[in-house]
């Protein structure tokens, strides 16, 4: 039965990742952004910021019952004082090289980003080895161990990449799956009959979740999200819809809903689906770019994690005004605790 459950697992997996492409979406018409240009870049962060980057690929970390992440970072050139640092953990079956526009952003700003690739990332053939390989919850605590090992192994990292990183600011991000894995640091659970699976980091101050799932399964529950303990910001969109897996896009901001952990944010972007058009994930995707929406969470999620992560009073300040809001109009619906 449990060979059964995973293969049904993984089948599903599939077919939410690769056939987005088999049918002709049909979604509800949606708001559009009517801000002027002038009003756009007084968003605090919505710029590129003022640094040069440099991504570094190719670094590496060993667990020790010897399996290897691959690992890669992009930092800000020029920084001379400690920087903060956002873990950034990817979708399933995708990459840790196919967010760049929006961890390139961040670096812009004076973050370090370091990015692994999990067990279930690559390709889709490695993904579905390795979730035959680990099962359902085995994958899941792979990659909770992988973002502990990034985290014990900063003093090592930090000499390789380049630049000092501040380990009192520190933030986890990720999408999709990734964006659950996120949640697991701040005390998300997974479940089977017998076992909790949490991954809960005291190192981590704050998260950034795009796109996480609802409940998945019988692992993924709507009691998943009871214990979060720490700031969150979650993202999605009116069209981040899978008919067979998520068919309506208000399970993505299910966690946000659940959970009664104050200083938390969720904003839902109008006419945006879970790959941003084919700007995060899956860049090949034949879809129009979301780029107004993209743009915007990288401001919103820079000034969450200025306010957050880093302690900027500003920041703060703008993210509980009605400032956002007033500024995209319709084409957000912006909430806040």
């Amino acid at each position: 039965m449990d060979n059964v459950i995973r293969l049904c697992f993984i089948t599903l997996l599939a077919l939410v990742f690769s056939g987005c492409e088999d049918k002709e979406d049909s979604f509800p018409d949606a708001k559009t952004l009517k801000a002027d240009l002038p009003s756009l870049r007084a968003i605090p962060f919505y710029n590129a910021g003022p640094l040069p980057v440099r991504v570094i690929e190719e670094l590496a970390l060993k667990h020790m019952d010897g399996r290897e992440i691959k690992i890669r970072a992009i930092k800000p050139e020029g920084k001379t004082e400690p920087a903060a640092l956002i873990v950034f953990s990817h979708g399933n079956f995708s990459d840790s090289d196919k967010y760049d526009n929006l961890l390139l952003h961040w670096a812009s700003h004076g973050y370090v980003v370091i990015a692994p690739t999990h067990s279930d990332g690559v390709n889709m053939m490695r993904g579905i080895f390795n979730t035959l390989r680990y099962g359902q919850l085995g994958l899941i605590k792979n990659r909770i161990d992988d973002i502990h090992l990034i985290l014990d192994s900063l003093p090592a990292l930090q000499q390789e990449i380049g630049v000092e990183v501040n380990r009192d600011q520190i933030a986890v991000a990720g999408h999709s799956f990734g964006a659950f894995t996120a949640q697991q640091m701040i005390g998300a659970e997974a479940f089977d009959e017998n076992t909790t699976v949490t991954g809960i980091d005291n190192r981590v101050k704050a998260v950034l979740a795009v796109s996480p799932p609802g409940p998945m399964f019988e692992s993924i529950t709507e009691n998943s999200w009871d214990k979060l303990d720490k700031p969150m910001m979650v993202s999605t969109g009116t069209w981040d819809i899978e008919p067979r897996f998520f068919p309506e896009w208000q399970l993505h901001k299910m966690s946000y809903d659940k959970s009664a952990q104050e200083d938390s944010y969720a904003v839902v972007f109008e006419g945006v689906d879970h790959y941003f058009g084919n700007l995060i994930c899956r860049p090949l995707r034949k879809k129009e770019p979301q780029r107004d929406a993209l743009q915007l969470l990288g401001a919103y999620s820079s000034l969450f994690f200025a306010a957050y992560v880093t302690d900027d009073k500003h920041s703060l300040a703008y993210l509980k005004s009605n400032k956002i809001p007033d500024v995209a109009g319709d084409f957000i619906h912006w909430h806040s605790r």
